[in-house]
C-alpha cells in the first residue's frame, strides 16, 4: 500500500469511509512529518487531534462528503477562532480572532480537521512569501548521495508544487485568490538559489517576453 500522504485526498477520504483508517490516523500521520520548508506559521496539533477525535466519536453522518475526516490546513489569511492568525504581517503577530470566517466554518462543518495555519505573504499581496512573522518559504531540492538543498521559492505555503503539499503535510488546500496563480504564471513557481528576485514576464519565464505589470517586483 502507498504511503498515506501519497494518496489523493479523495483516496484518503475513501479509506476513512471504508473504516480502514480513522481521521485521527490521518492527523497523526501528517503531524509526524516535519515541516522543514516554512509551510506552517502556526501548527495546531492538539486542535487537530481534538477535531479528529470528535468526528470519530460522533460517527460519520449519512450526508458526509467525500473528504470527511481528511486533514487540511488553513491559509493564514483566514481568521480562525482561538488560533493565531497573522495575515503575514507583524502588525498582527499576536492576533487571535474570536470568530472564524466562512471558509474555516465550511471546512469544519464538512469534517476536515485542521493541522494549522500555512504561511502567506503579508496580507496575501506580494508574490514572494517572506513575511516578518515566519521564516521565508524554502523549497527542498536534490536527493542522496548529493544531499538536499533549500532554495528560495516564489509562491506561498500552499503553492501547488511546494509548501505544505511538497512536504506531504496536506494534499488539499484553498487559495483565497486563485487569480494569483494566473497572474504570476510559471515564473512564480520556479526556484532561484541566489538573492536576486527575477522580473516576472508574460511568457512565464524570467527574462523573456513582455512585462506583465509586476515588472521589477
Amino acid at each position: 500500500m502507498a504511503e498515506l500522504h501519497d494518496l489523493t485526498a479523495l483516496e484518503q477520504g475513501d479509506l476513512v469511509r471504508r473504516g480502514e483508517v480513522t481521521p485521527l490516523d490521518l492527523v497523526e500521520h501528517y503531524l509526524g512529518r516535519a515541516d522543514t520548508v516554512g509551510a506552517f506559521v502556526t501548527s495546531t496539533p492538539e486542535l487537530a487531534r481534538g477535531q479528529a477525535g470528535a468526528l470519530a466519536a460522533a460517527g460519520r453522518p449519512d450526508d458526509a462528503g467525500p473528504l470527511w475526516g481528511v486533514p487540511t490546513a488553513i491559509k493564514d489569511l483566514h481568521p480562525t477562532a482561538g488560533v493565531r492568525t497573522t495575515f503575514g504581517s507583524a502588525a498582527y503577530a499576536d492576533h487571535v480572532p474570536d470568530e472564524s470566517d466562512d471558509v474555516v466554518l465550511t471546512l469544519e462543518a464538512a469534517g476536515l480537521p485542521s493541522l494549522g495555519k500555512t504561511n502567506t505573504p503579508e496580507f496575501g499581496s506580494p508574490c514572494y512569501t517572506e513575511p516578518d512573522v515566519a521564516p521565508a518559504r524554502r523549497h527542498p531540492t536534490g536527493s542522496p548521495p548529493h544531499g538536499r538543498r533549500f532554495l528560495r521559492w516564489r509562491g506561498g505555503g500552499r503553492d501547488c508544487r511546494t509548501g505544505a503539499p511538497r512536504t506531504g503535510l496536506g494534499r488539499r488546500w484553498l487559495h483565497p485568490d486563485p487569480g494569483v496563480v494566473l497572474r504570476t504564471g510559471r515564473a512564480q513557481a520556479d526556484p532561484w538559489p541566489d538573492q536576486r528576485r527575477p522580473r516576472v514576464r508574460r511568457s512565464g519565464r524570467p527574462g523573456h517576453g513582455r512585462s506583465t505589470g509586476t515588472h521589477g517586483a
